[in-house]
């Protein structure tokens, strides 16, 4: 099989995740220039941030078609469209485990006003264009691509937690936009810390649903998707205080699913090694 340099050099994890993050950012900082962001109305601030948001899935095409054979193509988009990879339990999980944590967490917290239920994009349109967009631009690149080559190096906890991490500074830049819902949060406040704490958690989930879901990257683009819809509608209380609650309960799950299903491949107990 002929490789290409660029191809093999996208295999490597580290020099996935810099290709991406250049990608991404030219685009977010030509966002920041002029001063728009994804919640700016007209076209010129979303149309930048999700060419921002189509770096993984770039990269991810880039290597793909640079340095696998036909055979491993034509897999890659198998597990996009395949559902029959992801059994009903689990279809049960990547739909209703987020919900029900912020449920909990609503309960316990007592602070159900945070929970809005109201879009926070400019339009209705808007959020309905970008809710199923989001994550199948990410996911492509994320747990469809760069994760298999993390787990051919390091464990799927370890894998999860680099991944996790290099996903959560990716959006680093969406913080300092003009009029970015993000920008909420406030940089360095505690909603600020907790946004990247909690990505890095929900990478853990991201890589145990996908590890036993036959590498379904349908799956993470579904799960990515439940993220996107609680966020848009602010289901999550991400940029509140209050989100603590949900931290706590999503990191006490992830130490669980950890411990009973093992760090190193994150698969049910008939699987393990």
């Amino acid at each position: 099989m002929k490789q290409t340099v660029a191809g093999a050099q996208l295999t490597k994890p580290w020099l996935f995740f810099m290709a991406t993050y250049g990608w991404t950012w030219f685009f977010w900082g030509m966002a920041y220039l002029m001063g728009v962001s994804g919640e700016t109305e007209g076209i010129l601030g979303p149309s930048l941030i999700l060419l921002g948001l189509a770096g993984p899935m770039v990269m991810s095409m880039t290597s793909l078609y640079l340095n696998h054979s036909k055979e491993e193509q034509r897999e890659y988009w198998k597990r996009i469209a395949d559902f029959k990879r992801i059994s009903f339990k689990w279809w049960l999980l990547i739909l209703f485990l987020m919900p029900a944590i912020t449920i909990f967490a609503g309960y316990l917290s007592g602070h159900w006003e945070h929970y809005r239920f109201a879009s926070i994009l400019p339009s209705l349109g808007l959020t309905i264009f970008v809710t199923p967009l989001v994550p199948f631009l990410e996911e492509l690149g994320w747990r469809g691509y760069v994760l298999d080559c993390l787990q051919k190096r390091y464990s799927a906890l370890a894998s999860s937690l680099i991944l996790g991490t290099a996903w959560a500074l990716w959006h680093l830049p969406v913080f300092f936009l003009k009029g970015s819902v993000f920008s909420l949060a406030g940089v360095g406040s505690l909603a600020f810390w907790l946004y990247f704490v909690n990505l890095v958690t929900l990478s853990v989930l991201f890589t145990w649903i996908y590890n036993n879901t036959e590498r379904s990257i349908l799956s993470a683009i579904i799960f990515h998707t439940i993220l996107e819809i609680m966020g848009h509608f602010d289901f999550w209380p991400a940029f509140s205080s209050k989100v603590v609650y949900n931290s706590v309960l999503l990191l006490l799950v992830v130490i669980g699913i950890v411990i009973f299903w093992g760090p190193k491949r994150l698969l049910v107990c008939k699987d393990r090694e």
